[in-house]
């Protein structure tokens, strides 16, 4: 009988050993569940102060354009501004100085991807997708189907639009200013002009990374003055 009572211990004791660990394991996966968590939650806190921040700068500076005009500190092309702590550096430029694709006559658009020094087989590529669309009239609505045209080899976000209807430049915005940020993307910002039609955009961008791009026009009423056709949100590469 005491043999089999001291089994009987030796069964608890291994037992009571083996609940001791399990709970363990799933403590310690709480654990990390709940850690994961928390970070993924301070992630998407972070990324929705950065929206939140980014938004405000370019209300910001919509709001200086509208009420201030050519003596805005922005209308010279850009700025800096602080919001939540955080520094947010603006770039304010006229989307009239950029081709528009649902516009700009496709032997034209060649011409300037030619001055891109895109490949003759990726120019002859968007060439032929633009020219089929027109075939069908079917226009680009989005930036993402600009991109998908565009591919990754063109700097489209300097170059082209949806945004201006223009098929060229237009004949007041200096044709010399597209001309040199088509030669330089980081050439200094130029001056903006501001009258009613004008489609203005301001870029908003975050050092690591966060960035706003917004495309409205100056309407010239004073009830509605900015008519928004584009608002998008992005991550792009943070400088090093």
């Amino acid at each position: 009988m005491a043999i089999s009572r001291s089994n009987d211990r030796g069964f608890v004791l291994i037992g009571a050993i083996w609940l001791l660990v399990l709970a363990g394991a799933v403590g310690a996966a709480l654990l990390l569940r709940s850690l994961a968590e928390a970070r993924t939650a301070a992630a998407e806190s972070g990324a929705l102060a950065d929206r939140i921040a980014l938004d405000g700068a370019a209300e910001s500076a919509f709001a200086s354009l509208l009420f201030s005009g050519p003596r805005s500190t922005l209308a010279s092309g850009g700025g800096t501004v602080t919001i939540g702590g955080q520094q947010i550096t603006l770039r304010v430029s006229s989307e009239a100085t950029r081709f528009d694709l649902n516009e700009a006559d496709p032997l034209f658009i060649d011409g300037v991807l030619h001055g891109l020094k895109v490949s003759p087989d990726e120019r002859n590529r968007i060439v032929e997708a633009l020219t089929e669309a027109r075939s069908k009239n079917r226009r680009m609505s989005s930036q993402a189907e600009l991109r998908q045209l565009l591919g990754s080899s063109v700097p489209l976000e300097d170059a082209f639009t949806l945004y201006s209807g223009l098929s060229k430049p237009a004949s007041g915005e200096q044709p010399d200013v597209l001309a040199r940020r088509l030669l330089s993307p980081a050439a200094e910002p130029e001056p903006v002009e501001l009258r009613a039609g004008t489609p203005l955009r301001v870029d908003a961008s975050l050092p690591r990374g966060a960035h706003l791009t917004v495309v409205a026009r100056l309407t010239g009423l004073q009830d509605d003055p900015l008519a928004v056709q584009r608002w998008e949100h992005r991550a792009v590469a943070a400088a090093q």
